[in-house]
């Protein structure tokens, strides 16, 4: 019976298990305990000047990364519109290709193909406008603002290197944060900007895929090849 006593479990762990375990499996609450404090105290308090900058930095990566991405649909929807053209392209180098159409069709017809003609024009200037190449800040929104200009290249280039390395030299970690939240707000314009002509494009390519359909049914309905 004394034998069996000396073996009841202590904790959970059993008279004759080691030591260690023991006190282990004793310091296991503790952790635990002092884990979740610690998340507790992570989730209200502020963060501190270098874990703002961190964030910053993956926010304005982020933001690159849309750029690039909006870029890629407008190049993707000049292809669209591409395919599109050489399909009419070659409809209408045929010639007389609506011979066959009625008298009273053929002003209409003319004027789809001419309406058709300027929206490319159009969408086609959205495209470049979602393309074209923007700057985050000039010289004066700099200053107005009242960052150093040191982290984006339209800031750097308006130094001159012994004026860029000193600036690097004294600034404070409040500064740099200051910048990259400038630079994040900026590209946030510049990607809304983009979208918003990406958003014509697209809305365009919708229209003139219409009209291109209408055209290619009245070929099959009148056209004639030579």
């Amino acid at each position: 019976m004394e034998t069996r006593a000396n073996e009841k479990a202590i904790d959970g762990c059993p008279a004759w298990a080691p030591a260690a375990a023991i006190a282990a499996q004793e310091a296991e609450p503790r952790h635990r305990r002092k884990r979740e404090e610690r998340l507790r105290r992570d989730a209200v308090r502020l963060p501190d000047s270098w874990e703002r900058f961190r964030i910053l930095l993956e926010v304005v990566d982020q933001e690159r990364n849309v750029v690039e991405i909006a870029d890629h649909k407008a190049r993707y929807g000049l292809v669209i519109l591409g395919v599109i053209n050489t399909i009419l392209f070659v409809l209408l180098a045929r010639g007389s290709v609506f011979q066959s159409a009625p008298e009273w069709l053929a002003p209409w017809l003319t004027g789809l193909v001419a309406l058709y003609l300027v929206l490319t024009f159009l969408f086609v200037l959205h495209a470049i406008d979602c393309l074209r190449p923007r700057e985050l800040a000039d010289k004066d929104s700099v200053h107005r603002a009242g960052i150093l200009g040191i982290l984006f290249w339209e800031g750097i280039v308006q130094h001159d290197l012994a004026e860029y390395r000193r600036e690097w030299s004294e600034v404070r970690m409040e500064q740099l944060t200051t910048e990259a939240a400038a630079i994040a707000f900026r590209l946030s314009h510049l990607i809304q900007a983009k979208y918003r002509a990406l958003r014509r494009l697209y809305n365009g390519l919708v229209v003139l895929l219409a009209l291109c359909t209408l055209l290619l049914a009245a070929y099959a309905a009148w056209g004639s090849v030579p």
